[in-house]
Parts: structure tokens; C-alpha cells; sequence
């Protein structure tokens, strides 16, 4: 969906630029003025494009916001587990020493 905005808005803002020059070629070609209504729809295809590039931008941004926190908690999470193995781990470590020490105590 982001890419298709993001597609749409590029080619909107491609179709105001080519308005913009037409309407300029249109102009030294008959010597006259342009008309508004030709300049504001190049005006307003420009920010509409602009806008929709605006929105996907921010969309994209928020998806990747929330898939960094989801990473984040995932990572907390196997960091808790790392951490709960770690404890596991010294524990029996202590009990060996132990059952090390008590056998040359013997």
C-alpha cells in the first residue's frame, strides 16, 4: 500500500512539473498569458503529489517505529531468557565446585 502511495504521489508530482512546462511552452508559443486555471492545476497536482510523498513518508515511518519496538521487545525477551540461562548456569557451576571441593576434602 506505502509503494503504490509512494508511486502515485511521485507521478503526481511528475504530471505538475509537466503541466508547469507545457503551460510555460503554451506561453512563449502564443505570446499570451497563461490562464490560472492552467497554473493552479499544476499548482495543485505539485501539492497533492507533495502531500500524498508527505503521507506515505510518515506511514513509512510509523511502520518502522513499530517494527523496532517489536524488535526491541524481542530482544528484551531473549535477553531475559540469556539472563535466567546465565543464573542456571552459575548455580550448577557453584554445585559442582562444591561436590569438586567436598571430593578432595575426602
Amino acid at each position: 500500500m506505502s509503494l503504490a502511495l509512494s508511486i502515485l504521489g511521485a507521478t503526481t508530482v511528475l504530471a505538475g512539473f509537466a503541466l508547469l512546462f507545457a503551460n510555460a511552452a503554451r506561453v512563449r508559443r502564443t505570446r499570451q498569458r497563461a490562464s490560472l486555471s492552467r497554473r493552479w492545476t499544476s499548482i495543485a497536482c505539485l501539492l497533492i503529489g507533495a502531500a500524498t510523498l508527505q503521507a506515505t513518508a510518515a506511514q513509512r515511518d510509523a511502520e518502522n517505529r513499530q517494527a523496532t519496538a517489536i524488535d526491541r521487545q524481542q530482544l528484551r525477551q531473549d535477553l531475559a531468557k540469556a539472563e535466567q540461562q546465565l543464573s542456571r548456569n552459575e548455580r550448577e557451576l557453584a554445585a559442582l565446585k562444591a561436590e569438586v571441593q567436598e571430593a578432595d576434602a575426602r
